[in-house]
């Protein structure tokens, strides 16, 4: 692969690394932001349903204050006049029940004695203290009260005003406004939640029959079964929630199911909050569509800048290697360009420029030593021409005069024939040459270490003729 290819494949590279990467985080950060989402909606729907039960039950203690604080009341409570009660507000009972949402009023004596219920008139005087703990805590203590409790007609929630007749404590009334279906169903509308409502069984109301000993649902906002178990509902007595995210008609939604506890602190219902959640799915699809969209212009934006600066560098490259082609090749027309760069490219230009600076200054050295040489030659060729000896001829004649010398004074020896004419001719000759033949001998005894030891005799044979 190419230094270009390499080039525009890293920033590429890098640029899926970090889309992956990115995705990686995103998603992560999307279904951990998802969560948070979900829960804390799940969270809000929760906390507005029991700011709702709480208000409903300040409702129905106002309420019930306002009818304890009417003297007549005061006065047929005083006198246990149940009968003066139900004339003064049975009739306009149902009025009340559709306009304010009133679906009990009861009034009581002390200690917890049902003395009229208006809602029902044909049930009174029975005993209330084994499951009405509002009205065994309001009657004695003198104090008006308010909470959610369960009674015959189910689970509601409860005011209970204090009746005074003359400063003094004569019993109470109640007020119950619904917290069952039709409550739900309000908060329906008003939210787009969905609501189902349970009530738990409790045997110490005597006229619960068999059906009723086990959970019951007793409605819903949603057409649907049951979502709740008998497991789940007796869970839901030892945990305050229970969350799941189910599908009903192709509709996602996040379950919490809450367990509604009454004012003694019992489990009296479990309410489950279902939350749309259709919108997670689109928040998601939008932050996928994002996280695509950046991902492609991060891939564009790394494959065009890896293009351009893969195309610029690669053209530098090549012009560097063109450049070390021709100071290789010898070219006498060699400019070396891209050394005014600050980079390494510069950097790489100056070295060559430097090297061809060396290898010029290397050729001219080169080219003046051998006009020297040739010179040299021609001066000794001019001199051989004119008839002198060269310096160095006459020096090579002298050394073959001396060695000729030298091997005529080898020649003498212990032996008889050592000493015959021959030998005498040579010394002769050599008598004859003395001024050569001196310096031959110097040169030859130079040259040849191993006559060292006939000098004497040589020496002898020059005196005569000395």
């Amino acid at each position: 692969m190419s230094i270009r290819a390499k080039i525009i494949v890293l920033p590429v590279a890098v640029a899926l690394l970090v889309t992956v990467l990115m995705g990686v985080g995103m998603f992560v950060s999307e279904q951990h932001a998802l969560r948070i989402m979900h829960d804390r909606d799940l969270d809000t729907a929760q906390a507005w349903l029991e700011a709702s039960i709480n208000r409903t039950h300040k409702i129905a203690l106002a309420q019930a204050v306002v009818i304890a604080s009417l003297p007549v009341v005061q006065a047929a409570v005083a006198a246990q006049d149940d009968r003066a009660l139900e004339q003064l507000l049975g009739p306009g009972f149902a009025h009340m029940k559709a306009a304010a949402g009133m679906a009990q009023m009861q009034f009581h004596l002390a200690p917890a004695t049902s003395l009229v219920r208006i809602h029902k008139l044909e049930k009174r005087g029975d005993d209330l203290s084994g499951f009405r703990q509002t009205v065994v805590d309001a009657n004695p203590t003198g104090t008006s009260l308010s909470g959610l409790e369960r009674g015959r007609s189910g689970i509601g929630a409860r005011g209970v005003a204090v009746v005074r007749h003359e400063g003094k404590p004569v019993g109470t009334v109640e007020v119950g406004l619904d917290v069952g279906v039709a409550f739900l169903g309000g908060l329906a509308a008003r939210s787009g939640n969905h609501f189902e409502f349970y009530l738990m069984p409790d045997t110490d109301i005597e006229t619960f029959d068999a059906a009723n000993q086990v959970n019951t649902r007793l409605g819903a906002t949603i057409e649907s079964d049951p979502l709740l178990s008998g497991g789940d509902l007796a869970e839901l007595r030892k945990t305050p929630t229970l969350d799941r995210d189910i599908t009903l008609d192709g509709a996602a939604f996040a379950m919490r199911a809450l367990a509604i506890r009454d004012y003694s602190g019992d489990v009296a219902g479990v309410v489950t909050l279902l939350r749309p959640i259709e919108a997670y799915g689109a928040i998601s699809s939008k932050l996928a569509m994002s996280a695509s969209i950046a991902a492609l212009i991060a891939i564009l934006l790394g494959t065009g800048v890896g293009a351009v600066t893969g195309h610029q560098l690669g053209q530098q490259f090549a012009e560097i290697c063109r450049t070390t082609e021709r100071l290789a090749s010898g070219d006498p027309d060699l400019v070396i360009t891209g050394t005014e760069r600050h980079d390494e490219i510069g950097g790489i230009s100056r070295a060559l420029k430097l090297f061809h600076e060396k290898l010029q200054e290397n050729a001219r050295l080169e080219a003046a030593l051998k006009e020297e040489e040739a010179a040299k030659r021609a001066h000794e060729t001019a001199e051989k021409g004119a008839g002198r000896p060269t310096r160095r001829g006459a020096t090579r004649r002298a050394g073959s005069r001396g060695a000729t010398s030298a091997r005529a004074v080898r020649g003498r020896g212990p032996r008889g024939p050592s000493r015959t004419g021959g030998h005498r001719g040579a010394g002769t000759r050599a008598a004859g040459g003395r001024g050569t033949a001196r310096g031959g001998a110097r040169g030859a005894c130079q040259r040849q270490p191993l006559l060292s030891n006939h000098q004497g005799p040589a020496r002898r044979l020059r005196h005569p003729s000395a």
